[in-house]
């Protein structure tokens, strides 16, 4: 789907957001590209937990006269999952401009910040020694 299908779907759920944003968000979900596929959707919505995606890989949609059904409650929880990820990327994305346009920060830095064994990766343990080193 492109930007005017996904405006156009999240209309339908209540939910506006400008043109930019969702150009934003399909741009993060979908590696660049100006369409977000089925595919990189799934991956948008299921949750990261696998006890949770595999509770919901199971799920069979329901279909009333060849017609899906949400209930009110369902359609209130994507509606409120794709506005979290909506506004998370756009105030990502307003940091990742601010620390581009500070002349002090570096990638190479940031990344050499979190590879605490110097070898090419970062895991949970260094992103947590950062924060614990930080005061967070």
């Amino acid at each position: 789907m492109d930007t005017f299908d996904l405006q156009k779907g999240l209309e339908r759920l209540g939910v506006w957001r400008s043109t930019a944003d969702l150009e934003l968000l399909i741009k993060r979900h979908s590696n660049g590209a100006t369409l977000l596929t089925y595919s990189d959707f799934c991956m948008m919505m299921t949750p990261k937990d696998v006890y949770y995606s595999e509770r919901l890989r199971e799920r069979m949609p329901r279909y009333e006269n060849g017609i899906y059904l949400f209930d009110s409650l369902t359609k209130s929880y994507l509606a409120d999952t794709l506005k979290c990820a909506i506004d998370s990327e756009v105030e990502a994305e307003s940091f990742r401009q601010r620390m581009a346009r500070n002349p002090s920060y570096s990638n190479v830095e940031a990344f050499n910040s979190l590879d605490w064994a110097k070898i090419g990766t970062a895991n949970i343990d260094d992103f947590r020694r950062l924060l614990r080193d930080n005061g967070y």
